[in-house]
């Protein structure tokens, strides 16, 4: 498992607090992440824009029937979750590009039970421009530039959820990443 992933597990396990969890997944790359979810036995639904990745993923896993997750092609603005269906809500590969942090997490939330999380792993920077920011920025075509770990937490906040909490993988000095996971609250 990775450092991201066992982050992500862990801040679902605190914020979601269920044993067995529907979880929703918009995937874009991490397939250790995608894996660590899956073998945790939650009923999964995953859904991505970048078909090679999300095939790939699919051929590794197996035959979705013999396990409890399925797998779609779908846009982050057209996702295929029912209002209020999902005990939690990962983003595997950052925040998508949107008009603002804030605005992106809103638009996940509504897929997301009263009192269930989104958890977002998200590459972080000190705020200066240094040489990580850049290479990070070509690898991550379609997601939010790298940014402070304040702004990420404001970004939560300003967004609606409410318990939010940061964790910082230990070993991801070369490409720092923060996982940040807030609870949805009460529509």
């Amino acid at each position: 498992m990775t450092d991201v992933a066992g982050a992500v597990l862990a801040a679902l396990r605190k914020s979601a607090g269920r044993a067995r969890l529907k979880i929703g997944v918009f995937y874009r790359g991490n397939p250790g992440l995608l894996y660590s979810l899956l073998a945790e036995g939650h009923a999964t639904v995953v859904a991505g824009d970048r078909f090679r990745e999300l095939f790939r993923a699919a051929e590794r896993l197996g035959i979705p029937g013999e396990r409890p997750f399925s797998i779609v092609e779908a846009r982050f603005t057209a996702l295929p979750f029912r209002p209020s269906s999902l005990d939690a809500l990962v983003l595997t590969g950052g925040l998508p590009r949107g008009a603002d942090p804030a605005t992106t997490i809103r638009a996940f939330m509504p897929f997301v039970r009263p009192g269930g999380a989104i958890v977002f792993p998200h590459p972080v920077t000190d705020g200066a421009r240094g040489v990580l920011v850049r290479p990070l920025r070509v690898l991550r075509r379609g997601t939010q530039p790298p940014c402070r770990r304040d702004v990420l937490c404001a970004s939560a906040m300003s967004a609606g959820l409410r318990e939010i909490s940061q964790i910082v993988p230990p070993g991801r000095r070369g490409a720092p990443w923060v996982v940040t996971a807030g609870v949805v609250g009460r529509a």
